[in-house]
Formats: C-alpha cells, structure tokens, sequence
C-alpha cells in the first residue's frame, strides 16, 4: 500500500537551495540553466505558501549578502551572463557552479551559511 502523506525530509533544504539559486542569479544580467534538477527544486519550492517563500527570501537574501556579494572576484557580473551547472553531491545537497566562461564560482547551503568555492 501507498503512504500518500509522505514528506521527503529534504524538502525544506530543497527549498532553500532553489531560494538560494534565485538569490545568487540576481547578481547578474541574465542566467540559464539546462539541468532538470532546476526543475525539480522549484517543485519543491512551489510547495512553499507566500508567507514562507518571503521569510525564506529573506533569510537567503541576508546569507548571500554575508557571504556572497562583494567576496566573489567577478568582474562586471551585473551585466554579464552567467550558465548554472548543478552538481548533486552524495549527502542529498546541491552545489550550483554559477560561469561566464571565463570565470566561476560555485554556492552550497551549509548548516546555516552559503559556501563558496
């Protein structure tokens, strides 16, 4: 028989890795990204209510803030055009690999704080 009330333990930090995916992409012009993971994490991030999607909005805004703007050495990102590539990492997380062809850096969620690499 089927459990239909499951809950994928990860939904929450699926969640949170498409916010912070949304919040990163912001420092550009424009990004694309051709992995269906991307599909898949917005899934779990349309799951959220409008209440949660502004707390969590609000809460990755201020992690990618600390940790990643004015520490990434990316020359003139804001009119450049970045390529996502997603990496699925074997604990069930996500590291995004954000590149203009040139230059790049990768984000992950990490216990409360984004790493960058």
């Amino acid at each position: 028989m089927y459990n239909y009330r499951y809950t994928n333990p990860n939904t929450s930090l699926y969640q949170a890795e498409y916010t912070l995916y949304q919040a990163v992409s912001k420092l550009f012009a424009k990004v694309s990204c051709a992995s269906l993971t991307l599909d898949r994490l917005k899934l779990y991030h349309a799951e959220l209510s409008e209440k949660g999607k502004k707390e969590l909005d609000k809460k990755i805004g201020l992690l990618v803030d600390k940790y990643v703007a004015g520490k990434v050495c990316f020359p003139a990102m804001d009119i450049c055009r970045a390529e996502v590539k997603i990496r699925n990492n074997a604990d069930g997380t996500h590291s995004f690999t954000f590149t203009d062809g040139v230059y790049s850096f990768c984000v992950s969620l990490t216990h409360n704080s984004v790493h960058i690499s």
